[in-house]
């Protein structure tokens, strides 16, 4: 079976590393953390208290305690001071 790579322009990674990474997205976003790993990437959204989706991303495993949120390019910026704001209180860090 070939691979075959492209870059993706549009998208970006969001890195969250740290001991405590799955329990902060379990708190934070809609997927169950549990069903991610090194061959299952999981879909999810980030939402505010309202409900209004913030940002809509492909968690996947990198590797032990490091995760990647897929999400597009150009609301990267504002996911990441949205996810600042509470992993503080968190062992984990973007």
């Amino acid at each position: 079976m070939s691979s075959h790579y492209t870059i993706l322009d549009d998208e970006a990674l969001l890195t969250i590393i740290g001991p405590d990474s799955l329990t902060f997205l379990q708190g934070q976003t809609t997927c169950d953390t549990r069903t991610v790993d090194a061959s299952h990437a999981i879909p999810g959204a980030y939402c505010t208290p309202k409900g209004r989706v913030v940002c809509d991303f492909l968690l996947c495993e990198i590797a032990e305690n490091h995760y990647a949120l897929r999400l597009r390019r150009d609301i990267l910026e504002s996911s990441a001071a949205v996810f600042g704001k509470y992993i503080v209180f968190s062992k984990a860090e973007l």
